[in-house]
């Protein structure tokens, strides 16, 4: 058995750390794939999925705005395999994503000191103003356009187990990625996911736990 998607891909594998697609009209947000998705069942507890494609993902960096200002420009190519066996589900996935962005936004990410916030925010400033002093003439002044646009790739290698249990429900995710940073060199970075959920009679605990290392 096996199901073929064509057209806008909405999908999603494991938590979501490696590939969510979904519109929100709330915000006129949409990073859907115009591409391909396909599923082939191997038996009833193992699947193989594919997804191919690309999209142009356009945000606003403040909700006032009317029209969008952020753009890049995404292929991507996803695969893996999911299970489902009495000794737990999960999957196992590999994703390659290319994403460009030119300077105009680009400098959407530059922040002045006093609305610096986010691991991003700091790591971004910091290095293009090292780019920036480090110019041949040492012009502290050398305009940000100078430095032109930029091409990320990200390789992701992502597992995901799951298994119910009278103790609880438990299911874990990991994320391993080898990434470039805008306009920055090539790193590696983690991400994991953890949550347990159990109840008691009509009362119910849940616990998530999340340590992400990727700005």
């Amino acid at each position: 058995q096996s199901h073929f998607k064509f057209g806008n891909i909405y999908t999603l594998y494991g938590a979501g750390m490696s590939l969510y697609t979904f519109p929100d009209q709330n915000i006129d947000f949409d990073n859907s794939i115009d591409g391909i998705e396909f599923n082939y069942y191997l038996s009833d507890s193992f699947e193989t999925f594919l997804v191919i494609g690309e999209a142009t993902l356009e945000q606003r960096t403040n909700p006032a705005r009317i029209t969008p200002d952020r753009f890049s420009d995404n292929v991507i190519f996803l695969g893996g395999i999911n299970y489902n066996t009495s000794n737990g589900y999960g999957h196992i996935l590999y994703k390659n994503q290319n994403t460009y962005m030119d300077n105009s936004t680009l400098q959407t990410f530059l922040l002045m000191e006093p609305d610096l916030s986010t691991l991003l925010d700091f790591d971004f400033y910091e290095r293009v103003h090292e780019a920036l002093d480090s110019d041949s003439d040492g012009d502290d002044d050398l305009p940000f356009t100078t430095l032109g646009d930029d091409t990320l790739k990200t390789e992701t290698f992502n597992l995901g187990y799951g298994i119910y249990t009278d103790f609880g429900d438990i299911y874990f995710e990991g994320e391993w990625s080898d990434y470039d940073k805008i306009l920055g060199e090539r790193v590696s970075g983690h991400r994991y996911y953890l949550s347990f959920g159990r109840s008691f009679k009509d009362l119910g605990f849940s616990y998530e736990f999340k340590n992400y290392d990727i700005p």
